[in-house]
């Protein structure tokens, strides 16, 4: 089927709306946003990024745009254009309004989705008048904090399904009616778009059986160090470490950690454990790894490639939503992973042989043989970035007008990517 022909000079291309500051956050979404810029970069498009800040005593005022995260937006990526959009008083009587009428009425969710507010968000309104081509939003929810649609197709980067982790994280039946009323609103925005990009192989299967009318399409997530290879080969060293966790003091990081470290020492397993990141400064996960010499808190750490190069195996004990990045990071570095059922849910058929069920017998008999899975690893990886690299996403952007920048320019942003992205781990 051909192509289509890419837009004329005159259309701004891509909008990719965000609600929230992406920049300096350690939430997966946000590192997901800013993979998906790099992405689009990297083929070459003309992007406006547009975000919103809000009251300053609101939860999400908290995260609000700074002149540091504008400057380093601006520093990893020269060829974008930010807009960032003043609190109104108006946005969030108007963003409640549309969730109640979605709620009551998902049939007619796109008409009241492009319902203007004339007044209201002029930078939205000078977007508007550019008249892209294509418009991407982080998240489903997200989309009623914006005063109508933009372009001709409206794309939904739905890193999970919002319903199902919300209630996880309540802890309420499927049934109740909060998270139904959640799905019904969700449903409704997602059935309204044009295509949704699922990051998760799982929730993929689960949306083909939801959503009906727009494109399903799996693109996950991965690490691009900038020289078209998908696995870093680790030096020759002495492991340091047997098992290793990185990651963030998130709600679910923190649970499945503590559930792994109390597990990992009533077993008494004899093997040293390495944890690197923000996680590691949750109360209860301090105070477990107190009563044991195996365990070691690193904190930050800058150079994950060492890290991973000394460690023999990593684990990710988490659920949550979404394809783990925490999984697919360590086997771009060669290392296979123990993983919880959930976290092993978004993957990809074909890991068996790189990703192992989290249970100390089969820990016990990795860490006793001398098994090299590596070559495990990046076979896995090539299966995982073909969907990255031929999808009907893909095909979508191929039609999209790109800039005139070099090649070698673009080439050498790539480069500095895998630097980025170890500093957000």
């Amino acid at each position: 089927m051909a192509k289509p022909a890419p837009t004329s000079e005159g259309s701004e291309g891509i909008v990719f709306a965000y609600a929230y500051n992406f920049m300096g956050m350690t939430e997966g979404s946000a590192n997901r946003a800013l993979q998906l810029l790099r992405f689009l970069r990297r083929r070459g498009h003309r992007v406006t990024v547009y975000s919103k800040n809000y009251r300053s005593s609101s939860k999400a005022g908290k995260n609000n745009w700074r002149a540091i995260d504008e400057a380093v937006f601006a520093e990893q990526f020269p060829e974008f254009n930010l807009k960032i959009e003043a609190w109104s008083v108006f946005d969030e009587p108007l963003r409640l309004c549309k969730n109640l009428l979605i709620t009551c009425f998902p049939k007619l969710t796109k008409r009241l989705l492009k319902i203007r507010v004339p007044g209201i968000a002029p930078k939205w309104k000078q977007i508007k008048d550019g008249k892209p081509r294509l418009l991407i939003v982080g998240y489903a929810h997200t989309v009623t904090y914006f005063n109508g649609l933009v372009g001709e197709d409206w794309i939904i980067d739905q890193n999970d399904i919002e319903f199902l982790l919300n209630r996880r994280v309540s802890g309420r039946p499927t049934y109740h009616l909060s998270v139904l009323l959640r799905a019904r609103r969700e449903l409704g925005i997602l059935e309204a778009s044009t295509m949704v990009l699922s990051n998760s192989y799982a929730e993929w299967l689960i949306g083909r059986s939801l959503i009906d009318r727009p494109k399903l399409v799996l693109f996950p997530y991965l690490n691009d160090f900038g020289d078209h290879s998908v696995v870093r080969t680790p030096p020759v060293c002495d492991f340091a470490y047997d098992l290793l966790f990185v990651g963030t003091k998130h709600h679910f990081n923190v649970i499945g950690l503590r559930e792994f470290l109390i597990d990992f020492i009533s077993a008494g397993i004899n093997c040293r454990l390495a944890i690197a990141g923000s996680v590691g400064d949750a109360e209860i996960v301090r105070d477990i790894a107190s009563t044991t010499s195996c365990v070691f808190i690193l904190g930050y750490v800058d150079n994950l490639h060492e890290l991973y190069s000394k460690s023999r195996a990593s684990i990710c004990p988490v659920s949550g939503g979404g394809t783990k990045t925490k999984i697919i990071e360590s086997l771009q570095y060669a290392r296979p992973v123990f993983a919880s059922l959930q976290a092993c849910e978004g993957l990809i058929p074909g890991f068996e042989t790189c990703v192992f069920p989290l249970d100390q017998r089969t820990i016990r008999k990795f860490l006793a043989s001398s098994d090299d899975r590596s070559g495990d690893c990046e076979r896995y990886l090539e299966i995982h970035n073909k969907h990255i690299q031929s999808n009907e996403f893909v095909d979508l952007l191929d039609g999209v007008e790109r800039s005139s920048v070099p090649r070698e320019f673009r080439m050498q942003r790539a480069r500095v990517d895998q630097i980025q992205d170890e500093a957000e781990r």
